[in-house]
């Protein structure tokens, strides 16, 4: 765990792969985690009261972006990618492979979420989420990946946890629902019909087992 100057948290993570980075105000701003053997990264907005999500990252290759208007910025998936300005008046479109089989240098696309969080698109392997403020810094690499990661699970006999790692995992189940919901709105767009939100049955019974520590 790392802090600010003032001592308020600026980093905490678990043995789980979970990882969170807080705005000097106390709001969160990055939270990575491992939902269902695929990592991913959730970037807030340090806006109160909403703290609405800015962009979320998965290591299949799929990421969106969002304007401060809520509009989409950057949407990227294993095949090609979309950047579009604030009103939606422009749209630049490219594809990964025409980069690859022409040889064609890509230029990086830079993304400043606020003044404390940017985005660094240099091709779909390599994006960064950067942060910075009052003099501490962070990377993330999260960039499509092609190996599925994989964590141990708890089970009955581990030890009982302190308060910290217990809100950590609260704050990764309120995160990983929220990921369930965008993942059923961007959906959403896509197909006329729409379909009732399901919740993956290992969110459900994560959130019974938490109930019961």
């Amino acid at each position: 765990q790392k802090f600010y100057s003032s001592g308020s948290p600026f980093l905490t993570s678990i043995s789980d792969g979970t990882t969170q980075v807080f705005y000097p105000s106390g709001n969160l701003a990055i939270m990575t985690f491992v939902d269902d053997s695929e990592g991913v990264c959730i970037v807030l907005d340090d806006v109160q009261p909403s703290c609405p999500i800015r962009a979320f990252f998965q290591s299949s290759g799929i990421a969106i972006c969002y304007h401060s208007n809520g509009s989409t910025w950057l949407h990227m998936d294993p095949w090609g990618a979309q950047s579009l300005s604030e009103d939606g008046s422009k749209c630049k479109k490219w594809k990964w492979m025409d980069h690859a089989k022409k040889q064609i240098p890509f230029k990086p696309v830079y993304l400043s979420i606020n003044k404390h969080v940017g985005v660094q698109v240099r091709g779909r392997k390599s994006v960064l989420v950067t942060f910075l403020a009052s003099g501490q810094q962070a990377r993330f690499k999260v960039g499509s990946c092609t190996k599925r990661v994989f964590v141990s699970q708890p089970n009955d006999t581990a030890p009982p946890l302190c308060e910290e790692d217990l809100m950590l995992r609260v704050s990764q189940l309120n995160a990983r629902l929220a990921l369930e919901r965008l993942r059923w709105c961007v959906d959403a767009q896509t197909d006329a019909k729409r379909w009732p939100l399901n919740l993956p049955p290992n969110l459900v019974s994560e959130g019974r087992r938490l109930l019961k520590l």
